[in-house]
């Protein structure tokens, strides 16, 4: 399979200029050469392949030569709400997600949250997404949404067909999903858990609250078990 690359600009048959990052680890670190075929996407859920005609560290030159609707979304539509882990572990939060194939991600400010949701860099999580799309091979990205308190993010029970709320304190659950669901919602609190008034505020609103077990997840473990469970069990 051709090597992927990601360009922000609009892509179309014809030549077209790769620059910055991508042109860089094109021509100097994977030493693409001329004559070369390589996939190239923008995120819009096609897929390009190109031959590249030039390649320089800092422009590369493309000849698009064809264009494919190729899909490779699930066909439950996932949310999660989901409070942000430290460092390292948000990288493979991210990563895990867009590879299972969430369909949006939003981060959660929590009572007992250890990252606030004015510390979050949304951008930076979106450039992960990036990265992470070029690998498994996903053409449409997961989308990152800008950060909301636990509060906000219960107007958006209505707009799902299933709500899930994990809560380490209840009974481990069965099958997560059961049906042709297509939209879910999920909520995952900070290593400390939901605050007791959070967790009331779920129950006042009839979500359906899960657990996996009686050890403690952390936060991106939990979030990437119980996103293959909500995508994969339907």
């Amino acid at each position: 399979m051709s090597e992927r690359f990601y360009t922000s600009l609009e892509i179309t048959l014809g030549t077209m200029e790769l620059r910055g990052p991508e042109a860089h680890h094109l021509a100097v670190v994977s030493r693409i050469a001329p004559g070369s075929l390589i996939s190239l996407f923008s995120g819009d859920g096609r897929e390009f392949s190109a031959e590249v005609l030039e390649a320089k560290k800092s422009c590369v030159l493309l000849d698009v030569k064809s264009v494919a609707e190729v899909c490779r979304e699930p066909k439950v539509k996932l949310t999660i709400f989901a409070s942000i882990p430290k460092a390292q572990r948000c990288d493979f939060l991210i990563e895990k997600l867009t590879e299972i194939g969430v369909f949006r991600f939003i981060p959660l400010d929590c009572e007992y949250s250890v990252i606030k949701a004015k510390q979050i860099n949304t951008d930076k999580l979106r450039r992960s997404v990036i990265e992470a799309s070029k690998q498994c091979l996903r053409n449409q990205f997961m989308e990152i949404a800008e950060p909301i308190t636990f509060a906000e993010s219960l107007q958006n029970i209505d707009h799902s067909e299933l709500n899930l709320f994990a809560n380490v304190e209840e009974e481990s659950s069965g099958k997560i999903v059961r049906g042709a669901i297509e939209k879910v919602n999920l909520w995952i609190g900070p290593e400390g858990g939901f605050s007791p008034a959070e967790v009331k505020l779920a129950l006042d609103k009839r979500i359906k609250i899960i657990c996996l077990g009686k050890t403690i997840l952390r936060v991106e473990t939990a979030a990437v078990v119980l996103a293959g469970l909500a995508i994969h069990s339907s």
